[in-house]
């Protein structure tokens, strides 16, 4: 994918009708109410989900078909860059149906917003081609950050994700995290 512009020619970033207040409250509401419709099918399926011990396909393909994996996804790439409000009231919404499927709906996009904030090369490879890309992964200090010269130097992070069900991975074989930081 070409690289796109991500300011004005004045260095300051433009201000997309989306990232007003107005164009926010819009894209809540659409989303809250996309989310709702499926609230019925989730409720459904939360026994089959304790059943199988994982998200039933059909509530991963319904929120791939709503489009709620883009929530936090850069919008250069497809993705919806919705504001924090947004999300948390959709991942609120999910879970009236069934609190499995919000809690993959909130790590998957917190994670996309994780990878949004990689370079430009590594969301590329992540997102290019794929704003649906679901990401899980869980960040964990493996050790203390340390003052050296010039600054502090922090302990790596590690992410584990489980693979067969989550399409884009982050980390290598050893689950240390991405060289793309």
């Amino acid at each position: 994918m070409a690289k796109t512009d991500r300011g004005s020619s004045a260095g300051r970033p433009e201000t997309r009708p989306e990232n007003t207040a107005d164009g926010q409250e819009a894209l809540r509401r659409e989303l809250v109410t996309t989310a709702r419709d499926l609230v019925l099918l989730l409720r459904k399926n939360t026994a089959r989900a304790e059943e199988l011990r994982r998200l039933p396909d059909e509530n991963l393909a319904a929120l791939d078909d709503a489009g709620l994996f883009r929530l936090r996804a850069p919008k250069r790439y497809g993705g919806l860059e919705a504001d924090l409000r947004t999300y948390m009231d959709v991942v609120a919404e999910l879970g009236r149906g069934c609190g499995s499927t919000a809690w993959i709906a909130f790590i998957s996009n917190a994670t996309a917003w994780i990878a949004a904030l990689f370079s430009d090369d590594a969301q590329d490879d992540f997102f290019a081609g794929n704003p649906d890309a679901r990401f899980i992964g869980l960040l964990a200090p493996t050790s203390e950050a340390m003052i050296v010269e010039g600054g502090t130097r922090h302990g790596l992070l590690s992410i584990e994700m489980p693979q067969e069900i989550y399409g884009r991975l982050l980390a290598g074989q050893d689950q240390s995290i991405s060289p793309f930081l």
